[in-house]
């Protein structure tokens, strides 16, 4: 019986072993959302897979519906973000706590292609740009403030529309960055609220 094979770019969060040589790996995918699935003989030295489908890589993945869980047949990595962003510390940091924050609040197989993008926008701003302190910081509360909003946490409405306007690049804009440093006590206190209704 031939398997149905989907396809997506995506961000592979962490995992954990199973079995003996494999591995159980959660990927947030950029067409269906948050895919966790079975990696075969992964932890293998000669694993083709190995490398692909190591934690916070971008990777374009393939992965097949099996009796009880997904399971994922092919992968190529892009690149990985720990790594890139080895000589930026304060941008690591972030990253690293957005990838994580992403593992725990992003519900399974329900796509989020928006804010996907977004994230890969914000991660080849942060390749790309050198970035102080005070800028990681206002771009902390855009990306968790739109986190939070795509997963149904955060409203839309006044006064935090400015902070949703859609448009390439929007969230990473000057413009955006301008009213976040302005409205930034009364972001991260709606932030903080939303995280408490998580239950996290």
């Amino acid at each position: 019986m031939s398997h149905i094979v989907y396809r997506s770019e995506g961000i592979v969060l962490g995992g954990t072993a199973c079995g003996e040589a494999s591995r159980y790996v959660a990927v947030f995918t950029r067409d269906f959302g948050l895919v966790s699935g079975r990696v075969q003989s992964v932890r293998l030295v000669q694993s083709k897979l190995r490398y692909h489908l190591e934690d916070y890589a971008i990777t374009n993945v393939g992965f097949v519906r099996g009796k009880e869980m997904w399971r994922f047949t092919n992968a190529l990595k892009i690149c990985n973000i720990d790594d890139s962003l080895k000589e930026k510390p304060q941008a690591r940091h972030l990253a690293m706590q957005l990838l994580s924050l992403l593992k725990r609040l992003a519900p399974p197989d329900e796509p989020f292609s928006v804010f996907y993008d977004e994230l890969r926008q914000l991660f080849e701003y942060f390749f790309n740009t050198a970035v102080d302190r005070h800028e990681v910081r206002m771009l902390e509360y855009i990306t968790v403030a739109r986190m939070l909003q795509a997963f149904g946490y955060f409203s839309k409405g006044a006064p935090f529309a400015e902070l949703f306007e859609e448009g390439e690049g929007k969230h990473i804009s000057e413009t955006t960055l301008s009213y976040v440093e302005k409205m930034q006590h009364v972001i991260r206190n709606e932030i903080n609220r939303s995280l408490r209704l998580t239950h996290l």
